[in-house]
């Protein structure tokens, strides 16, 4: 463990999308777990998550070490965590707010009419 701790020495600018992070649990949200690593970082693995991957063998109790892989980093905050690495390099995608989407204009060919009377 003393590998994956050599990554995470207090700095979070430095772990990226998809970095190991080693840890144990420090507390329970009603979002999920909260999770500080080695280096004194803290992170949340959502109860989303787990239920998405398939792997959680049932709840973490407090102490409990966990390997997490980084989801993203939120402003040097904190981190997003997750259980595969494989999750960490394809993030879902974000849901868009309905002021932010954009919607695909209908193009009509030349040759369609419609009908404006009855």
């Amino acid at each position: 463990m003393k590998e994956d701790a050599e990554n995470c020495d207090g700095d979070i600018s430095k772990i990226k999308r998809g970095a190991k992070v080693m840890g144990f649990v420090v507390g329970e949200t009603s979002y999920g777990y909260v999770v500080k690593s080695f280096g004194n970082i803290k992170g949340l693995l959502t109860f989303a998550d787990i239920k998405t991957q398939k792997l959680a063998t049932g709840p973490y109790k407090e102490g409990q070490i966990l390997k997490t892989y980084c989801l993203f980093n939120k402003k040097n905050s904190g981190l997003a965590l997750t259980l595969t690495k494989r999750s960490a390099k394809n993030p879902p995608a974000p849901v868009l707010s309905p002021s932010k989407a954009t919607y695909p204009t209908l193009k009509l060919p030349k040759s369609s009419r419609l009908l404006t009377s009855l």
